[in-house]
């Protein structure tokens, strides 16, 4: 096939020429001339051919020619193993039925672009992914309780071993189970691919920049931290992005000259040029303060000037230390300081992301656990909530009500 032009053996039995087939018409007045007997069976495979070099032809980026031969044999290979259904045996219909999609499926699409391992580079290359051969019962997932079709059960028993010629990450994405994750733990994953996308990015949303250390199996009994390269494959590149750059973030903390944002509403982190001030901003959001006190800018006052007031007791740093104690928190995980706003009492520190009762500094893991049930006596003693029949999430303000 040429484009949309489909090359077929001349049928006149005399020459091995090819003859341009341009349209459907043309091929069924050949047919006709030539009163072949299974015309239907040929213009059957010419539809599904044409409508199979459509979906090729709209891929974005367009694989390259390598790419395409590698996908050719790939196909041919998974085919001969009982993996992967023939392109040709498929009716125009079925393969509009295919490209519905199989419900909770992380091979939404027909065809899809797939990374595999050439000989000097990693190559795109176009797979089939909806042919590959399903069990016929769907198995529940654990966590979407949504059903899900797995690939029939003889092809994954063998898998690594009939991949190895075609090494890459494709193989783990096409499988509707996370595979590679249930090789690195000591249980069955129950959970399907695409929950296990959720779950990261809800982790990553969740807990911010200290969430790239607290991804891990979703199975609530295994707590495995996820690799690297687990992260890489089982999350969506927006997702992925975000992990990376959480983590360059962390290792770049660890130097002298870095400092993250202490605004309230800002996650962003930088290295500060100490050449001439410590008087820093941030790059993303402005916020303006001081890099060796670790606070914001104190207006008016040098750093000298400021430790002065602090050791000699100035009542403008008297005040300021008061305001201090009065208006804002440590918070238990990180130390630093935190302002209470006008929201309710479940607090979020901006730093570490760490999550907290406001009134009595109690960790919220144990006041509203993964069972979504609210836990009151996780309260600390004294603590207005604990006593209450309000939640914190209840109240809004910078106080509890007066009892």
């Amino acid at each position: 096939m040429s484009g949309l032009t489909v090359l077929i053996p001349c049928p006149c039995g005399a020459c091995s020429a090819d003859i341009a087939i341009q349209d459907r018409g043309t091929l069924q007045r050949l047919l006709r001339l030539t009163k072949v007997q299974d015309a239907d069976e040929k213009l059957r495979i010419y539809d599904t051919a044409q409508h199979l070099v459509s979906v090729l032809t709209s891929l974005d980026p367009q694989p390259t020619l390598e790419a395409r031969q590698v996908a050719k044999r790939l196909h041919q290979h998974l085919t001969s193993n009982d993996i992967m259904k023939p392109l040709f045996d498929l009716a125009i219909s079925e393969l509009h039925t295919l490209e519905e999609g199989v419900p909770h499926d992380v091979n939404s699409s027909l065809v899809q672009l797939l990374e595999l391992n050439g000989t000097d580079e990693v190559l795109r290359v176009p797979i089939f992914t909806q042919l590959l051969q399903r069990e016929q019962s769907p198995v529940e997932g654990s966590i979407c309780t949504e059903p899900v079709y797995d690939l029939i059960g003889e092809a994954l028993s063998k898998w690594d071993t009939i991949c190895s010629d075609y090494d890459g990450d494709w193989k783990w994405k096409v499988l509707p189970f996370p595979l590679k994750l249930e090789q690195r733990c000591s249980h069955t994953v129950g959970f399907c691919t695409e929950c296990l996308e959720n779950y990261i990015e809800a982790q990553l949303d969740q807990h911010g920049r200290a969430g790239c250390h607290l991804l891990t199996c979703p199975s609530s009994d295994c707590g495995r931290r996820l690799e690297y390269d687990e992260v890489k494959l089982y999350a969506r590149q927006e997702t992925f992005s975000k992990y990376d750059e959480y983590l360059k973030l962390e290792a770049l903390s660890k130097l002298p000259s870095f400092r993250w944002c202490l605004a309230e509403n800002c996650s962003y982190g930088q290295i500060h040029d100490l050449i001439e001030s410590n008087h820093v901003s941030c790059e993303e959001c402005g916020y303006e303060m001081c890099f060796e006190h670790q606070m914001k800018w104190h207006n008016d006052l040098t750093c000298e000037e400021f430790d002065s007031m602090e050791e000699n007791g100035d009542p403008r740093f008297r005040e300021t230390r008061d305001w201090v104690n009065a208006n804002t928190k440590q918070c238990p995980s990180c130390g630093v300081n935190t302002q209470k706003g006008p929201g309710c009492f479940h607090m979020t520190c901006t730093l570490c992301r760490h999550e907290f009762c406001w009134e009595c500094l109690a960790s919220w893991s144990d006041i509203m656990p993964r069972s979504g049930q609210y836990n009151q006596s996780a309260h600390r003693d004294g603590c207005y909530f604990r006593s209450s029949d309000r939640q914190p999430t209840q109240v809004t303000g910078e106080r509890v009500p007066i009892r």
